[in-house]
């Protein structure tokens, strides 16, 4: 990945465009020639370039539709709401974990408070206006924009479909560079996630943009690799659980097996994160089975206990 690229703006379709980092695409669309829509800001780390973009094209954010406060999707949301008057859009989920500091910390579990506000502290704002799960539509300044509910790799992940039909679909589905280079997929239910994966395949738009960090015009093989890498690693893990093993030895075992860089407490941590929810999926379709002993829950697959 090379960080030193400036961000670029790519033309997707119509008015709908991509505001392309290292890391991601950011979708925009053009309300008119000096005004613009954002959909997730990015993150801080790429503020400067981001900035330098619409300078360039001479576009002030009049909003930013939330796909999921994570921090590489929320990251300046707080800076365009102030430099920009951009109005905030965000689900009922989000808007509480970004307006309270004990949510983001409840989410993001297994870290300390202090150490969670620090780490989340970009994403921390007001909502201006909800997204309700319940409305198929939200308008903004008269341009109409689909939401699409793809919950499973956040509890309240959305996506839109512009007014030129153009399809975000976030973090739901990742590209063919990134499913290569990820070693350990993160989803907060694993279940609900390849749902909305099978969900994001079927949209009938006439281009797609992925979060991380592609443009499509099919989704529908791309949705099969996504599911496949997934359950592939779900299964490594179901694997390793021969014995009876703690969450933390089967955590270890996983991450190591998965060839996952666990030598700092931070991405320990996440890596526990992610692969929790893996753990999880196999418990609830009877794959994984547990135990209580001596004070501990020890797991074991089911066809071995």
């Amino acid at each position: 990945m090379d960080w030193s690229k400036a961000p670029t703006l790519e033309h997707v379709k119509g008015d709908t465009y991509c505001i392309v980092t290292a890391f991601s695409r950011i979708p925009l669309f053009k309300l008119d020639a000096h005004n613009a829509v954002l959909m997730d800001s990015g993150l801080a780390l790429d503020r400067a370039g981001i900035c330098r973009v619409l300078e360039r094209e001479g576009l002030r954010v009049r909003a930013i539709l939330t796909s999921h406060i994570h921090i590489d999707h929320a990251g300046n949301h707080r800076y365009f709401q102030k430099a920009h008057g951009a109005r905030l859009y965000l689900s009922l989920y989000d808007a509480a974990l970004g307006s309270n500091p004990l949510a983001m910390h409840t989410y993001l579990y297994g870290d300390s408070y202090q150490h969670t506000n620090a780490y989340a502290h970009s994403l921390f704002c007001r909502a201006d206006e909800l997204l309700w799960r319940d409305k198929d539509f939200v308008e903004v300044e008269g341009a109409r924009f689909q939401i699409v509910p793809l919950d499973g790799h956040a509890p309240e992940h959305l996506g839109f479909i512009t007014p030129d039909n153009v399809g975000y679909v976030a973090d739901a589905l990742m590209s063919d560079d990134v499913l290569r280079s990820v070693r350990i997929p993160y989803c907060n239910c694993c279940q609900v996630d390849l749902e909305s994966k099978r969900r994001a395949g079927e949209l009938p738009c006439d281009r797609f943009i992925l979060a991380h960090n592609a443009v499509e015009d099919d989704l529908r093989e791309l949705t099969e690799r996504n599911i496949n890498s997934l359950l592939e690693r779900i299964e490594m893990v179901a694997d390793l659980a021969d014995h009876y093993m703690t969450m933390g030895e089967l955590i270890w075992a996983s991450g190591k097996a998965l060839g996952a860089r666990m030598q700092t407490t931070e991405k320990i941590m996440v890596a526990e994160q992610n692969l929790r929810s893996y753990i999880e999926f196999l418990v609830d379709r009877d794959v994984l089975i547990n135990r209580a002993n001596d004070g501990r829950v020890e797991y074991i697959r089911a066809d071995l206990a």
